[in-house]
């Protein structure tokens, strides 16, 4: 094997046994340079040039489909004749057992006239029957990124949804079953419901998509008293209507409400806000909460305790300690001012049970996810109905009998994020309202029921000052 050598291009011809001089000869032979220029120019022609194209056979394919419909269809003509006693001619023969290589009328120029469609049969194929050339795609995304909104069972028919016929005293059942959804589920009745619920269901309350929705007003815990109740002016009640609602920590879009509905507003006056003090303002208003003769505010008492000594199989008696400071809700107002809050509209106050029909195998299975959907709360409902006897102070009662499913909860709150303020509150919610609406932070489903005070040690025991 001879010597392997590194040559130039054609034009400068020369040879070297080794690469380093060979690369150093290419960095100033300008026939090296002329032909290294020339092929990134054509490297960069082929990257730009449109790919070629495909050829298209959907016109092959619409011959094929033309000159098979015509081939059966002039069978069944012959078949006819012969069936009615007529012998075809030679030439109707032929054109359906002679030469295949027939051009079927309206498919290349220049056809003869014995290509033409034989008496009777008409040239339906080439108007509606045959797929057109370049048929329309529907194009959808694939499967991972599609997405199916939920939605509520069916709502029952208005028709159905009457009030209760006063003075029954034989109860009975009435089942009811709703239609199914596009995700099979349905409901099932024991009593006609006098109120759906989820006939009142927005769509942003079952996804989690953004939505804008308005914000309503708050809710007054007082009497419906007129602005600018209890504060001076219309400027500082809008002013400290907008301190005291929305979050806690004001973004972009708070301080836009600022502007917008406070300082644009056309009864603002700059003016009078002259020596305004917000921590004023709010003595006012808890001055006024307090004159309120509502019986649904917090209430101030104590409690009687018993500590135990901490000694095993001790026969000394706990001691009593009184506990003051515990703020408190008498709990029928409670229930009454969540009966008449404009939320209750979204109560179920007819348990149902929840079921799921297989499109596949049409079986029926029971979901369960909802507290009103249990087997408790359709059992006590039905006992209500029966048995419940109605109210002492008022025998001839013809109202509706319901059930308020209480769901209490207490936990201890931190205040602030730097420091040891807190709270132990005691919270209310209903089990008639459905969890996916219970548990948004801005429903106002939560309902504050009770404070309990912490309690020092050192004074119990004198001997630390530990809170619990």
């Amino acid at each position: 094997m001879g010597p392997r050598y590194f040559t130039c291009v054609r034009a400068c011809g020369k040879k070297w046994e080794n690469p380093g001089p060979f690369n150093r000869h290419q960095k100033t032979c300008r026939h090296w340079l002329t032909y290294e220029s020339e092929m990134r120019k054509q490297r960069a022609e082929a990257a730009a040039a449109p790919p070629p194209k495909k050829r298209k056979k959907a016109a092959h394919r619409k011959v094929l489909h033309l000159w098979s419909y015509y081939f059966v269809n002039h069978l069944n003509y012959l078949q006819e004749k012969d069936s009615a006693g007529v012998t075809p001619t030679p030439m109707e023969v032929d054109q359906t057992f002679g030469d295949l290589d027939i051009h079927m009328p309206g498919t290349y120029p220049g056809e003869s006239s014995s290509n033409k469609l034989p008496t009777g049969v008409t040239d339906t194929a080439t108007k509606s029957t045959a797929p057109a050339i370049q048929p329309c795609r529907t194009r959808r995304a694939p499967a991972r990124f599609r997405d199916i909104l939920p939605e509520p069972p069916r709502a029952i028919p208005a028709s159905i949804l009457q009030p209760r016929l006063p003075t029954v005293y034989l109860m009975v059942t009435n089942p009811l079953k709703t239609a199914l959804n596009s995700f099979g589920l349905f409901r099932q009745y024991l009593f006609h419901p006098s109120h759906d619920p989820d006939r009142f269901v927005d769509p942003s309350d079952l996804s989690n998509l953004t939505v804008h929705v308005p914000s309503s007003p708050p809710r007054s815990q007082g009497e419906n008293h007129v602005p600018p109740w209890p504060f001076a002016n219309m400027s500082i009640w809008r002013l400290m209507r907008w301190a005291n609602t929305g979050s806690s920590s004001k973004s972009e879009g708070e301080v836009d409400r600022l502007v917008n509905d406070v300082l644009n507003a056309p009864d603002f006056q700059a003016k009078d806000l002259h020596d305004f003090g917000a921590h004023c303002e709010n003595s006012h208003l808890d001055a006024a909460d307090k004159a309120s003769p509502l019986e649904d505010n917090f209430q101030v008492t104590s409690i009687t305790i018993e500590v135990p000594t901490g000694q095993p199989h001790s026969r000394s008696t706990p001691r009593t300690y009184s506990v003051p400071g515990l703020h408190y809700r008498k709990l029928l107002n409670t229930i009454k001012a969540a009966f008449q809050d404009p939320l209750s509209q979204q109560f179920h106050f007819t348990p149902f049970s929840l079921m799921h029909r297989s499109p596949i195998t049409n079986k029926e299975q029971r979901v369960y996810g909802e507290l009103y959907n249990s087997d408790e709360f359709i059992n006590e409902h039905k006992r209500v109905q029966n048995r419940s006897p109605p109210p002492p102070d008022d025998p001839g009662c013809k109202l509706e009998k319901v059930i308020a499913a209480l769901m209490f909860w207490s936990d201890s709150t931190h205040l602030t994020n730097f420091g040891t303020a807190a709270l132990w509150p005691i919270y209310l919610f209903f089990g008639n309202l459905s969890k996916y609406i219970r548990s948004q932070p801005s429903s106002g489903a939560c309902h504050h029921l009770a404070y309990i005070p912490s309690v020092c040690i050192w004074n119990i025991h004198n001997t630390c000052s530990h809170s619990f």
